[in-house]
């Protein structure tokens, strides 16, 4: 998608991570009320970051994407943060973690299983 690749440096004036904050409160508050201790989190098609950039205040992330342009826009703003280009159905990142966190990237899962 042109939007995720060609254009992804626009990513964070078109989609600022400031606009991710009440989002990503409101996803830790829902996922803290069934896993309380959450050491490392996994973040499939995680895009710019910007969810990952309010959970890592409370646990460590690995994000994944599938387009390096938008990894690399993550970088900027999760440099701390372990970044992997691959397919969320496919990569292998030979770990285990307390939270997988799919946001809207899961409407790509459901496109690719329903396309085989």
């Amino acid at each position: 998608m042109k939007l995720y690749n060609q254009l992804a440096t626009w990513w964070p004036l078109l989609s600022p991570h400031t606009e991710y904050e009440e989002e990503a409160e409101l996803y830790l508050s829902v996922i803290k009320n069934y896993k309380k201790d959450i050491q490392e989190g996994v973040e499939f098609g995680s895009g710019g970051g910007s969810n990952a950039f309010y959970f890592k205040k409370y646990f460590k992330m690995t994000l994944t994407d599938l387009s390096e342009n938008m990894v690399s826009e993550s970088k900027k703003l999760n440099p701390e943060l372990e970044h992997f280009i691959g397919d969320m159905k496919t990569i292998d990142l030979n770990n285990t973690y307390d939270l997988v966190f799919i946001h809207d990237a899961i409407t790509y899962y459901g496109i690719v299983c329903q396309l085989k």
